[in-house]
């Protein structure tokens, strides 16, 4: 697991305030666009297919819970250092790409891109993982192959814009643009 947040009213983000998202991914297989994937690096489709989130090799998972449907877990992770990222308030803008960013206005650094979701409904900006955003390793840990650093990287260090469905019709509709 790399990344578990929250969802809070604080956030203003258009799901539901207790949501929890979380993004699970292959240490050792890092690359997402290999197989078959369905993944939003060109232009956008105008609604994607039924189950879109099923079209990867098991390489990586992505959820947003709605509330009292998961637990949050405490278990560490065999691979990554625990650590708690602290946001602040801030008016989000164009060139807030290169930050770690939940809600707001999306900082695309190429052409926007907008998606709708396998129900029709809107995919709406959930968070940005900036370019070569390091997650601390455990020192027991293995190197992780076509790392751009000593630490684990998240889709070979790719800017990570994440989508879910406004609707929240499935725990998995989620989507993650990369650009660069």
């Amino acid at each position: 697991m790399f990344l578990q947040i929250e969802i809070e009213e604080r956030f203003q983000l258009p799901f539901k305030t207790g949501s929890h998202f979380l993004v699970f991914a292959c240490p050792e297989h890092d690359d997402p666009t290999i197989g078959k994937n369905i993944w939003g690096t060109g232009q956008p489709a105008e609604q994607l297919p039924p189950e879109y989130w099923n079209d990867n090799r098991g390489q990586y998972s992505l959820f947003l819970f709605s509330p009292g449907t998961c637990e949050p877990t405490a278990e560490r992770d065999s691979y990554l250092v625990h650590s708690e990222l602290q946001f602040s308030p801030k008016h989000s803008s164009e060139d807030d790409w290169d930050t770690f960013l939940i809600g707001g206005k999306t900082p695309w650094v190429d052409t926007p891109q907008e998606w709708r979701c396998s129900c029709g409904a809107p995919m709406q900006f959930l968070c940005v993982i900036p370019e070569n955003f390091e997650f601390k390793k455990l020192p027991e840990a293995q190197l992780q192959p076509n790392s751009f650093c000593q630490d684990y990287g998240l889709f070979l260090g790719n800017i990570l814009y994440f989508l879910a469905c406004k609707a929240q019709c499935n725990p998995r509709a989620v989507f993650c643009v990369m650009q660069n």
